[in-house]
């Protein structure tokens, strides 16, 4: 970003590291008008430079002529709200009862590696950074009703706040479908996160050595993953869903792992019908996140 800026300056003869508020905000409109970038890319900027000039004593954090030039680009082209889901969760799961991942005790180690991982995202609602930082250290209650994931001690999740503990993350409870239905209708149990879990588990600890972190490597030497690799998993398990679907009216538009985590909220909320709840599970700091970034159409 500060490149990007640089070239600009570059070429119009303007000093970089001493520009005017005016020509800031000539290069935010040409952001806006001429490059077309969405209103995150556009805060984004502004944020790095704001970071970059403080430096050589120039403070536009709070400047209000800059502050009235964003707020007119929201007016003029204000951010769009997706309302429906940009894939069916009940495809998804269907394909995930059958095989080649069921009989769960048949399935490979990459097969249970991919369900575990769908259905702890889903049942956590966590972002992949958080799914990412989950620990083989938990502990679970008396036939596994439930069990609490532990977070990498290093992991500092997107919403934490040094010196401020309550924004610290503590382990993260996951409950079996066993409790949360009467057994007329647990015909879903081929979903329950705690019994791919606890599969997973078993299945990893003789390949994982010295590794703590949850998710390991698919293929030898079974080391931890990346971030990146526990999203593609993600996306592969859903495209993979439409790929292999019978219906033929099918299509699928936008597959991206941090839906998952929407679609989880949104069905929280549907059921609970508590903002509360909803923003305690997700970690959110405030109801607006939800409503303006998560909240999907699942009447459907």
């Amino acid at each position: 970003k500060w490149k990007r800026f640089l070239a600009w300056c570059k070429s119009r003869q303007i000093d970089p590291c001493n520009p005017t508020v005016p020509q800031l905000g000539d290069f935010f409109n040409h952001l806006f008008e001429v490059e077309n970038f969405s209103p995150v890319t556009r805060k984004c900027y502004r944020a790095t430079l704001s970071q970059v000039l403080l430096q050589y004593g120039i403070d536009i954090s709070f400047n209000r002529d800059l502050k009235a030039l964003f707020q007119s680009f929201d007016i003029e082209r204000p951010r769009s709200v997706k309302t429906m889901p940009l894939w069916d969760l009940s495809l998804v799961l269907d394909y995930l009862n059958k095989a080649p991942f069921e009989p769960l005790g048949k399935a490979t180690f990459q097969n249970l590696t991919l369900k575990t991982a769908f259905l702890i995202t889903l049942a956590t609602a966590g972002r992949v950074s958080e799914v990412h930082a989950l620990t083989d250290i938990f502990s679970h209650t008396d036939g596994w009703s439930s069990v609490h994931l532990s977070y990498d001690p290093l992991f500092l999740a997107k919403t934490v706040k040094a010196g401020i503990p309550s924004t610290y993350y503590g382990p993260v409870e996951v409950k079996a479908l066993s409790i949360l239905f009467p057994p007329e209708e647990r015909e879903d149990i081929a979903q329950c996160p705690v019994r791919a879990l606890g599969r997973y588990l078993k299945a990893a600890k003789p390949l994982r050595g010295n590794n703590h972190r949850l998710f390991l490597s698919t293929v030898p030497p079974h080391l931890p993953v990346s971030v990146t690799t526990v999203a593609r998993w993600i996306k592969g398990v859903i495209s993979a869903a439409y790929k292999y679907a019978t219906e033929k009216d099918l299509a699928l538009n936008q597959v991206k792992a941090h839906e998952v985590r929407a679609i989880a909220t949104s069905l929280a909320f549907s059921v609970t019908q508590s903002l509360d709840s909803v923003k305690s599970a997700a970690k959110w700091r405030s109801e607006r996140t939800f409503h303006r970034h998560y909240l999907r159409d699942i009447t459907h």
